[in-house]
């Protein structure tokens, strides 16, 4: 079913032959009332056939027309969404990819926590940008968020109470561990992202000093931003060769 619905989405938003695809519904759809209107109208049955057999022609040649538009449509989404491929039905050029990365790329190495804040901030504007390019919208990972260790608390929505015959809504929350964190953007999971991104932002320590890593896509977009505590280790404390999005399942809880 997932695949089915990722192909009709990618018509509608990418493929530009979707207007001959309309063209070809309209055309069955219109030969087809035509043939019916035809049948009740034309009392002279000689003139009926001859005519029938013209809408009927047409109707193939539309249906056929459709067909073809279908499985063009199927080759190109499978090929744009095949492993070998480098992105996931966009494409981008260098200049592109360069403007994107380096908006998150200036952070790199040793940064204060001030900057760490700065960047998880362009991170979730990032976000609400891009919503569902889940290529545009890097991984997180930290290893640890401030020396305490204390857990981070999550929004998770909100509860109604009665108070005095008033309804009185409340946040809840609830806690995840503040070490080794992954945070992943998912379709329809946007405000979890977010949400995860805001703890750790509360958490950081704004003077003590995290140092800035990055892993790439195929494309060469950056596809994990990773944080480290300690800067003096350089990132040499986290084994990044795990740390890439096709091998990272869900979102931490």
């Amino acid at each position: 079913m997932d695949f089915f619905s990722d192909w009709f989405e990618f018509i509608l938003t990418e493929l530009s032959g979707i207007i001959p695809l309309i063209i070809g519904i309209i055309l069955i759809a219109t030969v087809a009332a035509w043939n019916l209107d035809v049948k009740k109208q034309i009392n002279d049955i000689e003139k009926a056939k001859k005519r029938t057999k013209i809408y009927e022609a047409f109707f193939i040649c539309g249906l056929v027309f459709f067909i073809i538009m279908v499985a063009y449509s199927l080759m190109v989404y499978i090929g744009f969404s095949s492993p070998g491929s480098c992105h996931t039905g966009t494409q981008f050029n260098e200049n592109e990819i360069e403007a994107f990365n380096n908006s998150f790329t200036s952070f790199e190495g040793a940064v204060t926590g001030s900057q760490i804040k700065a960047l998880l901030t362009r991170l979730i504007a990032n976000q609400k940008t891009y919503d569902d390019e889940l290529e545009k919208i890097p991984y997180v990972y930290i290893n640890e968020v401030s020396k305490d260790k204390e857990p981070l608390s999550i929004e998770d929505g909100s509860e109604e109470t009665i108070v005095n015959e008033e309804v009185v809504e409340t946040k809840t929350y609830r806690y995840i561990d503040s070490s080794n964190i992954v945070v992943i953007p998912e379709k329809g999971k946007d405000i979890e992202y977010i949400r995860t991104i805001s703890a750790i932002k509360n958490g950081i320590e704004n003077k003590h000093s995290y140092y800035v890593s990055f892993t790439y896509q195929d494309n060469g977009m950056v596809d994990f931003v990773i944080i480290s505590y300690d800067a003096e280790q350089k990132g040499k404390d986290i084994d990044m060769n795990h740390l890439h999005r096709d091998e990272v399942v869900s979102v931490n809880n």
